[in-house]
This record gives C-alpha cells, structure tokens and sequence, in this order.
C-alpha cells in the first residue's frame, strides 16, 4: 500500500499562497466609506464589504470537500464561542461556509425524470 506524505516544505508553500489569497481577497473588499445599504465589517482598523468578501470566500471554497468544510464550520464555532478579537472576519467566514455547504451536500440518490 502507498502512503503519500506532503513534504514540509510543500506544506509550508500551501499555507503562504492561502495566506497571499486571503490577504487579496481582504484587500479586494476594503472600503473607505460605507456606502448606503452595504454591510461592512471592521478588520485590523479597516473597514470591508462583508457581502464581497462573503461571496469571494464561498468562490474559494468550492474546490473544498464536504467534511472539510464541517470541520471549518465546526473549528469557527468554537472559535468563536472562546472569543476572538476579529470576532467580525471570522463570522463573515462562518457565513461563507454556511451558505456554500448545502451546495456540496450531495444527494442519497438520484432520479432520471427520463424514464
């Protein structure tokens, strides 16, 4: 049997490029002033379109298997539960993964209208 391993340092590649993704997408949605009927939500001192970023986020997660995404659901809750200080991103996150996981959610069967 084959076991296949991820080299540290491939590892450590991963975690920089969603690190440059992340930054991006924050950077994607920053806003200088609110604009009438925009939800925005406060990151390190700047303010973001949390629609946007929700949206980019869901974008980005749609390479993302099921479980994964449960795990992230459930990681983020209890994140959040404890309190953390960009209590607003992380929400604006949980939003994402809650709007995006029916959509992996794949059905038990399927029905072919076609007989």
């Amino acid at each position: 049997m084959l076991r296949w391993r991820v080299s540290p340092e491939l590892a450590t590649i991963s975690i920089i490029m969603e690190g440059i993704r992340f930054r991006k997408r924050l950077k994607e949605c920053r806003v200088t002033e609110v604009p009438k009927g925009v939800e925005v939500f406060c990151y390190k001192g700047e303010m973001y379109d949390r629609e946007k970023f929700v949206l980019m986020t869901m974008e980005s997660l749609q390479d993302e298997k099921y479980s994964d995404i449960k795990s992230k659901i459930s990681s983020a809750k209890k994140v959040l539960e404890k309190g953390y200080k960009h209590e607003e991103l992380l929400a604006a996150e949980l939003s994402a993964y809650l709007r995006v996981l029916p959509e992996k959610k794949k059905p038990l069967f399927y029905i072919d209208d076609g007989l």
